[in-house]
């Protein structure tokens, strides 16, 4: 204002309904507040649209018509097909969400949409780790936007190295990878170490005849001790891969305390790789559907430049999302406490600006937009029953979205088993879930 103080020249172009960096110090008022400073001034409001189809516009004009503080606005498609209207799936747990997801991507794609052409889009990043266990069963390749994979991350592998051993007591650089977390061994120390081992076959004769001599008189004797308890336990062939993975969970916790500043977050990681695993009847199924890629091999680092059939799905949250443009977008985990986030839902202003957040990733979509969300969830150790996002569960949204069952088609792509409400199919429209929650209580 100092600078336009004498000539009132100035132009500013923004859209108040995508201010969702509250977070860096960003403040919506900016924008909103620029009548104030600059009496006068003249409102240019762009309101026609390139991108997406009316169906999808829809949509995203009743999210803002729902928008508190706000520069009222009706977006209008400059496409002459309307377009499919967006749907609305719900499904039992965030498995069959998944699950249902990666073979949608699998039938586009085979049906000629490329991986590059659809996107899946989430609030925060934790809600992806099933779907990437479901992309790499599939060997559908796929990049995260702003990081590295699950399955990259230091702390799930410190986990999986200790089931490779289990599986593998030969694998010299899970060996390596354990041993190094201990508080004491470096790189030399582990390797005098890893030259006995390898003379051994089993776990069991590893522990007993190789690291036992570790035990004492040395400064990383405690931490040995511990390693060999926890190897001891979960070789027990009678266990079954949750078991184990457990036990490696609880070895693993202090360290992970010790290892990284941000140690609760990764704590929820691995708690929800816990819930990935009781899939599998098979630790060797386990490790060969995830067997993590070197660094300079995962898609994450993909050349721009490849051709467009070549690169893969993008998963990414809806903030690194912005800007971008697919022409399917899945958005997943639409529930009060996931979008809109837990520590959002008593302060006003940041559920606005979660609101705003949802816009950005409705207008992500260009053909086609699938919302998801599942009823039953787990976080910090706690089963929950999840709600519908309040964004969502408005009644101008909900009209402008399909919420009825799949097509008899959609349904055979998927071969769920369902007895009780409990394992319903995974997935019916609103009516139906609330017809099976009454009767469920009426037995």
């Amino acid at each position: 204002s100092y600078l336009t103080e004498k000539q009132q020249n100035i132009c500013v172009v923004g859209d108040d309904a995508q201010g969702i960096y509250g977070f860096r110090g960003a403040t919506h008022e900016n924008i909103m507040s620029f009548p104030k400073m600059f009496p006068g001034c003249r409102i240019i409001k762009l309101e026609e649209n390139y991108r997406s189809t009316q169906t999808i516009l829809d949509v995203a004009n009743t999210v803002l018509e729902n928008m508190r503080n706000k520069y009222s606005k009706c977006l209008e498609s400059m496409r002459k097909d309307i377009g499919e209207k967006p749907k609305i799936l719900f499904f039992k747990d965030a498995y069959e969400e998944a699950e249902w997801i990666a073979v949608k991507i699998k039938e586009f794609n085979d049906e000629g949409t490329l991986l590059a052409d659809q996107g899946v889009l989430f609030r925060s990043a934790y809600i992806s780790i099933p779907l990437q266990a479901e992309l790499s069963k599939r060997n559908i390749p796929y990049q995260v936007v702003g990081g590295l994979r699950f399955y990259e991350t230091a702390h799930v592998k410190d986990v999986m190295a200790h089931l490779k051993i289990i599986s593998n007591p030969k694998d010299e650089i899970a060996w390596t990878r354990v041993f190094t977390l201990i508080r004491g061994i470096g790189a030399v120390t582990s390797e005098k170490i890893l030259k006995d081992t390898t003379n051994y076959s089993s776990v069991k004769d590893i522990v007993e005849k190789s690291l036992r001599g570790h035990t004492a008189g040395h400064k990383y004797s405690a931490g040995i001790i511990r390693l060999n308890k926890a190897l001891k336990g979960a070789s027990d062939d009678r266990l079954t891969i949750s078991d184990k993975y457990e036990i490696f969970l609880e070895y693993y916790g202090p360290i992970l305390k010790e290892k990284f500043d941000d140690w609760h977050l990764r704590s929820n990681d691995l708690e929800t790789l816990k819930q990935v695993i009781t899939k599998y009847d098979s630790l060797e199924e386990l490790l060969a559907d995830f067997a993590i890629e070197a660094p300079e091999k995962g898609v994450w680092r993909v050349d721009p430049s490849k051709a467009p059939d070549e690169r893969p799905i993008v998963l990414s949250t809806i903030h690194s999302a912005k800007g971008l443009e697919w022409n399917t977008v899945f958005l997943m985990g639409v529930a009060d406490g996931i979008l809109p986030v837990s520590f959002a839902l008593d302060n006003e202003e940041e559920i606005e600006e979660e609101r705003r957040l949802f816009y950005v990733g409705i207008t992500r979509a260009k053909d086609r937009l699938y919302l998801s969300m599942h009823h039953e969830g787990t976080r910090g150790g706690l089963h929950r029953f999840n709600k519908i996002s309040q964004f969502v569960d408005a009644p101008n949204v909900m009209a402008m979205l399909d919420a009825g069952n799949l097509t008899d088609s959609e349904e055979d792509d998927i071969d769920l088993d369902a007895e009780d409400f409990i394992g319903q199919r995974g997935f019916y429209d609103k009516k139906a879930l609330l017809k099976k929650i009454n009767e469920f209580y009426e037995e």
